[in-house]
């Protein structure tokens, strides 16, 4: 998997040879650690012993890594990829369809699990049709949220984020807030560091534009005072 990962990251982000839409992108051992984490409870939720913990890996390589990518070409060279690397592993590419199952307790897609709120219920996403396509995209999504991760739903307009988010909410009665953005805050679920870092220096210079504002209305003071009391004016604020 470590193995795995490296190639992952040298094909998109050095050689450059699928992935450019959605980049710039990061593949580093969080992304082995959280594909470690989902297969094994997915194989601990089955039941069984080495050869569900195979089914388990190939199985969780769609929600950390496929489902990352934007188009169908990108997703099918990285299923490539993954059977080179697993040739005895079932092919992650075409996505296959999760089942969804719900009790009183939990919501079940495929081998994600979510706890259902017995003290509330909700009528978030109740007017909305679940399609087969969203499937694999809201099993993907349920097993983040399942591990408390920060969960990103990129896409164009009308795409479906939103209904994808509704539905997993109502089924699971949760309390849904939406909040409007006027600007994507990531370019991509990983991608997205450059542009926080890029915002934290803008705010950084601004914080000193002001302090250094504050310093000059301190000095221009401190030269009135002076002049006032007939003393001698410094030539720097402290």
């Amino acid at each position: 998997m470590v193995a795995f990962n490296e190639k992952l990251a040298r094909a998109v982000i050095v050689d450059r040879r699928f992935g450019r839409s959605g980049a710039p992108w990061e593949f580093n051992l969080r992304d082995v650690l959280r594909w470690c984490q989902l297969a094994e409870r997915a194989s601990e939720a089955s039941g069984e012993e080495s050869a569900a913990i195979a089914d388990a890996v190939a199985a969780m390589f769609p929600v950390v890594y496929l489902h990352r990518f934007r188009t169908a070409e990108d997703r099918a060279a990285a299923a490539e990829l993954f059977i080179q690397h697993f040739p005895d592993a079932s092919p992650p590419w075409p996505l296959v369809q999760p089942q969804l199952r719900l009790s009183r307790s939990a919501v079940f897609v495929g081998s994600a699990r979510l706890q259902r709120s017995v003290a509330q219920s909700s009528d978030c996403g109740v007017d909305l049709s679940l399609l087969r396509c969203q499937m694999p995209v809201l099993e993907a999504s349920a097993a983040a949220l399942e591990q408390g991760w920060m969960l990103a739903l990129v896409g164009q307009s009308a795409a479906g984020k939103s209904s994808v988010a509704r539905m997993l909410a109502g089924m699971a009665g949760a309390k849904l807030h939406e909040v409007r953005s006027p600007s994507p805050p990531f370019t991509d679920t990983r991608g997205g560091r450059r542009r926080r870092n890029n915002l934290f220096h803008s705010a950084l210079s601004e914080r000193r534009t002001r302090v250094a504002e504050e310093q000059r209305k301190i000095f221009t003071l401190t030269r009135s005072c002076a002049a006032l009391c007939g003393c001698e004016p410094s030539d720097s604020a402290s």
